[in-house]
């Protein structure tokens, strides 16, 4: 160790109290951006992926009744790139002993030949018969029943229906069935649900030849509900959703800013707190500065002992913080996936993140440090 780093090194133990209280600043600011970009690196590209591979329906439309030749009027509309008709039944359902929760039935034509909103088959049986029914896997919880059980399924005036949990699927463009206090199911086309007191509706969905375009998808939408009228399929209600978005972005989106925000406005006050712990450090050192000038000491050698001192503290910082704030940010990272009932359990690390931590860890401390230094 040469002896203007045995100086550094000594001057930093001097001020232990100072010292640990500079590294634990320092650290705030570095885990909080690490967090943050972890948790963005892990969640964005999935949120992306995850909800494209969907095949989301660019628009719904409700018409009067299911019927196959409805599908066959919107596939020749151009502009459209795939269509089904998939009818919605609005239920109430309970396990023996339970109150009634909503439920939101989905019938699925061909379980083997999905063209649009895409889920894929968990646990179970599959295809549902008659008498059975898929769960989305996050409904089990607010079903209160497991795979086997068997639910009742009250629709408007008729009588109650019971069919059996035949298994769950997993649909990663719905949103978590916890999150709207929903049962979310599927049945097939054949259903014992199906009968003419459920008072379901039929919807059409389709998807756009272009399916980031809000404008096509709405001018092709409309010429969907007209062609339809024409073919004597009356259209109640049309939904365009955002195109590419989850249904809950928006929220995690929310959540990543704050979290940036935080981030920075930590990092910002460990960079203050970093440049008064120089300055008086400068001020203390005021006569030792003068004496090694006068014995040969040039500014830059002067100078670099402090700096040196301030590059250690970033390092301690950096060893702490940035392990800590990456495993808090994948962890960040899962929990969010859950809500948007998704997982980033798979994702690759994200090498760029310690990187980027490194760099800031290290560059703005320096940085900041310049002009005590510099006046000293």
């Amino acid at each position: 160790m040469t002896a203007r780093s045995a100086k550094a090194l000594r001057d930093l133990m001097r001020r232990p109290g100072r010292t640990a209280l500079t590294v634990i600043a320092m650290g705030a600011g570095v885990f909080q951006i690490a967090v943050m970009l972890t948790a963005y690196a892990l969640l964005r590209p999935e949120l992306a992926g995850m909800h494209a591979r969907t095949r989301p329906a660019s628009a719904t439309l409700d018409l009067d009744r299911a019927d196959s030749g409805a599908v066959a009027t919107a596939l020749g509309v151009p502009g459209v790139a795939r269509a089904e008709l998939r009818p919605v039944i609005v239920a109430r359902t309970r396990a023996s002993g339970d109150d009634w929760v909503p439920a939101m039935i989905q019938v699925v034509p061909d379980f083997a030949n999905q063209q649009l909103d895409l889920f894929t088959r968990e646990s179970g049986e599959w295809p549902p018969g008659p008498g059975d029914v898929l769960l989305e896997r996050t409904a089990l919880r607010v079903a209160r029943v497991r795979v086997g059980d068997t639910l009742a399924f009250r629709t408007g005036e008729g009588p109650d229906v019971r069919l059996r949990v035949a298994g769950t699927i997993h649909a990663p463009g719905m949103a978590p069935a916890w999150m709207e206090h929903m049962v979310t199911a599927f049945v097939g086309a054949d259903s014992r649900l199906r009968t003419a007191a459920s008072g379901e509706t039929a919807q059409l969905r389709f998807v756009a030849a272009h399916p980031l375009d809000e404008g096509f998808i709405r001018e092709t939408a409309d010429s969907v509900r007209a062609a339809l009228v024409r073919n004597g399929h009356p259209v109640g209600r049309m939904l365009v959703p955002p195109p590419g978005r989850h249904p809950h972005a928006a929220q995690m989106e929310a959540f990543l800013f704050l979290l940036l925000v935080f981030g920075l406005l930590s990092f910002a006050l460990s960079a203050v707190l970093v440049t008064s712990v120089v300055r008086a450090m400068m001020a203390e050192q005021l006569r030792e500065v003068g004496i090694m000038k006068a014995i040969g000491g040039t500014s830059s050698q002067i100078a670099g002992i402090a700096l040196t001192q301030v590059g250690l503290l970033a390092a301690c910082a950096l060893a702490v913080a940035l392990p800590a704030g990456m495993w808090a940010g994948r962890a960040y990272a899962g929990f969010s996936a859950g809500i948007l009932n998704t997982d980033v359990s798979r994702s690759p690390f994200p090498l760029e993140v310690p990187l980027v931590v490194l760099a800031l860890g290290v560059a703005v401390p320096l940085l900041v440090a310049l002009g005590p230094v510099r006046r000293a």
